[in-house]
């Protein structure tokens, strides 16, 4: 199987998960692996990003802009989570940011850490009685998503990406 990987990562989670994906797919040809798309036809096209309001970033919205009729596999990964409904509605917000003469395969997204500024604008919320419950909470999931990608998250990446070759290869 011949495929691609372009993806936008902003704090390292995504890269992280683009590399398990490639890992994964080592014994396949990977013709193109960053935020170039591949100057030649593929078999499946893994477009990745991290969540910037719920779907593509902005790098990532004009890439995929740029896709047509290909077999597409969704990653992401998001600073808040834990939840498989949230997940499965960020995966169909991507799915639906891409043009419609596309057809996705499969979709995969997880949990990544936040960078430390995002806990110092929760720690400001603190200071101000009508946003400390909800800053109490953010605070909360920050240090959840810590620690993701996790183990857990890597082999959730690995078994996406043998689903996206069994349906692709």
């Amino acid at each position: 199987m011949k495929y691609a990987i372009v993806f936008d990562s902003k704090t390292g989670n995504t890269a992280h998960i683009a590399g398990i994906i490639r890992d994964t797919l080592k014994q396949h040809r990977c013709v193109a692996f960053g935020q170039e798309l591949p100057k030649e036809e593929v078999d499946v096209l893994f477009l990745g990003s991290w969540c910037d309001k719920g779907g593509f970033s902005e790098t990532m919205q004009m890439i995929v802009a740029q896709v047509h009729q290909q077999r597409v596999a969704l990653f992401a990964t998001c600073g808040f989570g834990m939840d498989a409904a949230y997940f499965r509605k960020i995966a169909d917000h991507l799915g639906e940011q891409l043009p419609k003469d596309n057809t996705v395969v499969a979709s995969f997204v997880c949990q990544g850490k936040l960078p430390q500024g995002v806990l110092h604008r929760y720690e400001a919320m603190l200071e101000k009685e009508e946003t400390q419950a909800a800053a109490k909470q953010m605070i909360r999931n920050y240090e959840q998503a810590r620690t993701h990608p996790d183990e857990a998250d890597e082999k959730q990446a690995e078994a996406f990406a043998l689903r996206v070759l069994s349906q692709c290869g």
